[in-house]
């Protein structure tokens, strides 16, 4: 999610930069134009929640998502109402992106069972969800939600040597069409050959579910240990890693046809907009020779066609 985790340290606090908004900020500068509108006519209501502890948010780190997407003619609010059929009418695409536990680890989950049934519904009907997780803790905080619809979500973080961005990228992978890693076949990679994420996790579907952004044989899923004591009225939450296994038949995005809707999940977040880290570090869609903006671009379009 930030370049600033270094998830392979033996073990680190839940404070770090990696989950907090004070270590990362957006990159405001970016170039967010679109050249050619494909949704002004159409309009898409895009709502974007903030009612779940979301680390990411539309006035924060992911306003250059949201401003190159309403460059593309999307109407994009953000809401921190629960979820409910009054909240999704009227509503084209619902984005939920790295929703928190209601307390560290993320064992608690944020949203009621009300909620996610409701979710479900109003995709099976015909609505868009896209669902965007990380590392831990977030996908262990979203675990009910991909439960309800037949995905499993790593609760660590994803390694894929083989993948690793060797231009001078920290902590960066790179998916390529060259090398097989995206899916060429589908309309969200059309004019898109390169995508660098930045750590994550990953996820699985069935056969039913398409994988977007795809690991090698050798991606490896790493498991957590979490401490959690109290010291003085506050909670500290350690992490380790130590333990693996393999994540072959995972992915890092990966989309449904979801009865009349349509869901994509994404299993990592810094890549969807524009960031610097602490030390002024670009990461996300303002790096060079990438085709992250273009995805962006694809993704939307492709959750607003119906």
């Amino acid at each position: 999610m930030t370049r600033n985790i270094l998830i392979i340290a033996v073990a680190f606090s839940l404070t770090l930069f990696a989950c907090n908004s004070k270590g990362s900020k957006a990159d405001n500068d970016f170039d967010v134009s679109v050249a050619s509108p494909e949704l002004k006519e159409q309009k898409p209501k895009v709502l974007f929640d903030k009612a779940h502890k979301n680390h990411h948010k539309i006035e924060t780190t992911y306003k250059p998502f949201a401003t190159l997407i309403s460059n593309d003619g999307c109407i994009v609010n953000s809401t921190g109402k629960p979820i409910d059929q009054a909240l999704l009418s009227g509503t084209d695409i619902f984005i939920i992106a790295t929703a928190m536990g209601k307390k560290d680890p993320g064992d608690k989950p944020p949203f009621s069972q009300s909620e996610i049934e409701q979710l479900e519904q109003w995709v099976t009907n015909g609505g868009s969800l896209l669902l965007v997780t990380e590392h831990f803790p977030f996908g262990l905080a979203m675990k009910p939600v991909f439960d309800r619809i037949g995905v499993q979500v790593h609760n660590g973080y994803t390694e894929d040597t083989l993948l690793t961005n060797k231009e001078g990228v920290a902590d960066a992978l790179l998916f390529t069409k060259a090398n097989g890693s995206l899916n060429a076949t589908h309309p969200i990679l059309d004019n898109v050959e390169r995508l660098n994420t930045f750590t994550g996790s990953s996820v699985k579907g069935d056969s039913t579910w398409t994988p977007l952004l795809i690991f090698t044989p050798d991606a490896q899923n790493y498991n957590v240990k979490v401490e959690v004591t109290e010291k003085g009225g506050d909670i500290i939450t350690n992490v380790s890693y130590a333990d693996f296994y393999s994540a072959n038949g995972y992915a890092q995005g990966i989309c449904k046809q979801y009865g009349k809707g349509k869901i994509v999940v994404l299993a990592e977040s810094a890549f969807l907009t524009a960031q610097f880290d602490r030390n002024g570090n670009k990461f996300g869609m303002n790096l060079p020779n990438q085709d992250n903006k273009q995805f962006v671009l694809n993704l939307i379009r492709w959750l607003a066609k119906k």
